[in-house]
């Protein structure tokens, strides 16, 4: 076996590793990306919150319920507080997911942050789903 030719191999594998990377680096930094992390953070809420009952189930002194939704909707709003209806890119990317999921996620989060009186935020969410409608699927196909 020639070992100069294996460590060379293994050099060029770690140098396309990095540029990989740095491309990933780059689409997390996309409207695209950020408003798809909203949605599957909402989506997977209830299962986030199974999770967190299970982790803390011996721990009486947490709500787990109450703390489970704070962070759930508050991490879903670190992905979507950039939102810019005047970006093309941001209102493309409302179309690139399930209109019904992006519509449930949208209204779950309207709801929990108007419990908590966040109306700044509630405002920017349904500028958000009123873009979402102007984009809605004829109703036949839903």
């Amino acid at each position: 076996m020639n070992l100069r030719k294996f460590y060379q191999n293994l050099h060029s594998q770690k140098n396309n590793k990095i540029e990989g990377e740095t491309d990933l680096g780059l689409f997390k930094e996309t409207p695209r990306y950020k408003f798809g992390m909203f949605v599957k953070i909402v989506g997977g809420g209830e299962e986030f919150k199974k999770q967190l009952c299970v982790f803390y189930d011996k721990d009486k002194t947490v709500k787990v319920d109450i703390v489970g939704e704070f962070l759930l909707y508050n991490r879903a709003w670190f992905w979507i507080d950039e939102f810019d209806k005047n970006n093309s890119e941001w209102v493309e990317a409302i179309g690139g997911y399930e209109y019904l999921e992006v519509l449930s996620a949208l209204d779950l989060c309207i709801k929990f942050f108007e419990d908590l009186e966040e109306y700044e935020r509630c405002s920017h969410l349904i500028t958000i789903k009123g873009l979402l409608k102007e984009r809605a699927p004829p109703k036949n196909s839903i």
